[in-house]
């Protein structure tokens, strides 16, 4: 998991710029990780999307995912331990998500970012299908109308 800053971070043309401008804009000073900044791009076109009030943008957290897959309850183990990969694994598995041993191409990804996508994946079919339930429940609304929540 990681912060995103605040919109106005997101007109900067660096990551130092954006750093100190996040610092700036929040209280307490928080800084944003290179990972979120990676994503600058994507989530300015999400964002615009949202403000039209595009109602098939839905953020999704992969632990609150694997949480639900779990019964409600959070998994312990880190997703970056072997112990924390192997029961997201069998969560999914039992949800019918069988992940291939082998994934060729792909293989380089790390096994913490295949089994979030695959959770995503999951919480992406419950919401096309309308089981999906959200954080804050009910959702908020944002300004065009949408709902404003986590989905899982």
């Amino acid at each position: 998991m990681f912060l995103v800053p605040p919109r106005a971070v997101w007109d900067a043309t660096t990551y130092q710029a954006a750093l100190s401008a996040c610092r700036a804009l929040t209280d307490p000073p928080a800084g944003f990780s290179r990972q979120a900044w990676a994503l600058k791009t994507k989530l300015k076109e999400a964002n615009e999307l949202y403000d039209l009030g595009d109602r098939r943008l839905s953020e999704v957290h992969p632990e609150i995912s694997f949480a639900e897959l779990n019964g409600g309850m959070p998994v312990t183990a880190s997703k970056k331990s072997w112990n924390g990969q192997m029961t997201r694994r069998a969560l999914l598995a039992g949800a019918g998500i069988r992940l291939p041993d082998d994934l060729a191409a792909t293989g380089h990804a790390g096994a913490d970012d295949i089994l979030d996508a695959a959770a995503a994946a999951w919480t992406a079919t419950r919401i096309a299908r309308r089981h999906a339930a959200s954080l804050p429940s009910p959702p908020e609304t944002g300004g065009a109308g949408q709902p404003v929540a986590i989905w899982y």
